[in-house]
């Protein structure tokens, strides 16, 4: 049986070794491999996987790891995505600038910000998801 979640990663250059280890993190999940990934390493292949997984009926999630010198590409990134899903997908923040502003980067219009090493909370997070749970009560 397919996940009910689209896992999106927009992956960079600058990133790529972050999401590995998140990638490689997930590979212990129950649900790993029934997950649709889509890495995607520029906007428009990050808004057709999110067409994708619309019509597909599945919850997209889509990583974003960054350094501050992208803020200012990354805050319109967010805004183009919200323009096209709205709340229709769940945003996920992680990486050097994220854990450095966190409540900056929920203004910016993330979800979720996954602070310092985040191989054990995405983890937690993508197995609530796939079992059709939330991710409210996580720590």
């Amino acid at each position: 049986m397919p996940s009910p979640v689209a896992l999106i990663l927009y992956w960079t250059q600058q990133n790529k070794n972050s999401l590995t280890a998140l990638v490689g993190a997930l590979e212990t999940c129950e649900c790993f491999d029934r997950l649709a990934i889509y890495r995607c390493t520029d906007e428009q292949k990050v808004l057709a996987a999110l067409a994708a997984a619309a019509g597909r009926n599945q919850q997209a999630v889509i990583c974003m790891s960054f350094f501050t010198s992208r803020v200012p590409a990354i805050s319109g990134f967010v805004k183009k995505i919200r323009a096209v899903a709205g709340g229709d997908c769940l945003l996920v923040a992680g990486g050097p600038h994220p854990t450095g502003d966190p409540h900056g980067r929920l203004e910016m219009g993330f979800d979720i910000v996954v602070c310092g090493e985040g191989e054990k909370t995405f983890t937690e997070l993508m197995q609530r998801l796939c079992a059709g749970y939330g991710y409210h009560d996580l720590n």
